[in-house]
């Protein structure tokens, strides 16, 4: 497939960013823009989902590191890890793509994002997860003015 990025009201030939990508058969995919204009560093990161059956009782929590020029994180439910080392997908010393995933209880969980020495980044609060759906947490921005976003993402 081809992705073009075009600012809101601009023309498809105005596009400030042209890709190709390829997408497997049976896959759920997420596109996540990632970088900057003004650097040059613009891409598309492909997020593949874990798209299996969710078990009883359970939730899927997703979780993506787009914090260009922030440190590897850990995220964090009442005080015990969900997913671990999430560096920026373009992190000199990253081999992953900034993306993690974990199916756990579905209920209500204090949520952090720490460094990976254990030093607070963000403090999302008290998040309710329903049984059976699947969330995905986007902590983005830069380092200095990080912002989070969480949607649910039921196909």
């Amino acid at each position: 497939y081809n992705i073009a990025v075009v600012p809101t009201g601009m023309l498809l030939g105005e596009a400030i960013f042209e890709t190709d990508v390829s997408l497997g058969t049976d896959t759920r995919v997420t596109m996540a823009l990632i970088g900057s204009v003004e650097v040059g560093t613009l891409a598309v990161q492909p997020l593949v989902e874990d798209s299996s059956q969710i078990g009883a009782g359970e939730t899927r929590i997703a979780v993506f590191n787009a914090v260009s020029g922030g440190l590897p994180m850990n995220v964090s439910v009442n005080g015990n890890d969900l997913v671990g080392s999430l560096a920026y997908p373009t992190s000199i010393d990253s081999d992953g793509d900034g993306f993690g995933s974990n199916d756990i209880i579905a209920q209500s969980y204090h949520i952090e994002v720490k460094y990976m020495d254990g030093t607070s980044f963000m403090d999302l609060g008290e998040v309710t997860f329903g049984d059976g759906h699947s969330y995905f947490i986007a902590v983005t921005g830069l380092a200095n003015s990080p912002v989070y976003v969480i949607e649910g993402t039921d196909p």
